[in-house]
């Protein structure tokens, strides 16, 4: 079974309906947030017809910080549109991979309904196309 990244994004929207609403919840709904965003900016990659490219401070890092450097280093042949979307979305999911990072990860540290309301809303606008 196949999925869109409109759909974790709704399964995110699910987690955060509830009241009062238990960290556990908000945690998931950033993770599935970020994924949402994370896979509409890969399927938005992927058809472009050029690449990026990661700079030689960044090759050791992982899958992730990967793609956000060849989003942010977009390649030549792009329109200056492309290149400046491709930065945008490079900066935004480095900045929420963060987060994910942190609800994911790191237990002890809190995480807030108002860190993944910001979080909801960047996916929000990556999905819509408003970056």
């Amino acid at each position: 079974m196949s999925f869109r990244p409109q759909d974790l994004y709704d399964f995110a929207e699910e987690m955060m309906k509830s009241n009062p609403l238990p960290e556990m919840r908000i945690r998931t709904a950033i993770n599935r947030a970020y994924y949402a965003a994370y896979h509409d900016c890969k399927d938005w990659y992927d058809a472009l017809p050029d690449t990026g490219h990661v700079p030689v401070a960044d090759e050791r890092k992982g899958t992730h910080a990967k793609f956000f450097a060849k989003l942010e280093n977009p390649g030549d042949r792009l329109t200056t549109e492309q290149k400046a979307e491709s930065i945008r979305r490079g900066r935004r999911l480095r900045r929420m991979h963060a987060d994910r990072v942190t609800a994911d990860y790191h237990q002890n540290s809190n995480v807030s309904q108002g860190s993944a309301a910001i979080l909801m809303t960047d996916a929000r606008n990556i999905l819509a196309g408003r970056i």
